[in-house]
């Protein structure tokens, strides 16, 4: 049996997703970036200034995610990990930590049961993050994954931006 880090040196071929809204897939779009987020720099250890771009190797994890902000306009965009890596840092990442596998337990969240679902589970979201502003993202996505619903409304309120989506064939 193979140990966790040794998984991710060996297949580095797995897509990566990030859960958002549609809303904030349109601004993808236009300005042609997927951009960092703040997080506080002294709770989370993955750049000095705090600033990341959260994925997570568990589509799962990321539509829940998306769904709770987006509601019937989620979003995950999936990600090519094996072309992002040529160009930006990825650092695997627990978000959520706990005290067991976490390196500074004190100083992040400890969310792993409390926010889970049903609170009986461990909410493992398998993060990495990606801690620089993406550049022409198109040729990074894979697929947009939305619900039938969440195409209908970007077809009808954006159809410029959905349309870049079909003509790269990710929607």
């Amino acid at each position: 049996m193979i140990t966790f880090k040794q998984f991710l040196l060996e297949n580095p071929s797995y897509p990566l997703y990030h859960g958002t809204t549609i809303e904030d897939l349109v601004g993808i779009i236009k300005s042609n970036e997927i951009k960092t987020g703040f997080i506080d720099p002294e709770a989370h250890w993955p750049t000095k200034t705090g600033s990341i771009i959260s994925t997570s190797r568990n589509f799962n994890f990321s539509k829940e995610w998306a769904h709770s902000i987006g509601g019937p306009y989620w979003v995950v965009i999936e990600l090519n990990r094996g072309k992002l890596k040529n160009n930006y840092k990825i650092v695997p990442f627990n978000y959520f930590g706990n005290e067991w596998t976490d390196p500074k337990p004190r100083s992040r969240w400890s969310h792993s049961r409390r926010y889970a679902r049903g609170g009986d589970t461990d909410r493992n979201q398998y993060e990495e993050a990606i801690t620089r502003n993406i550049k022409s993202p198109l040729k990074y996505i894979n697929k947009v994954h939305m619900t039938p619903y969440g195409k209908e409304f970007m077809r009808d309120k954006h159809p410029s931006e959905y349309s870049v989506l079909v003509r790269h064939g990710i929607v």
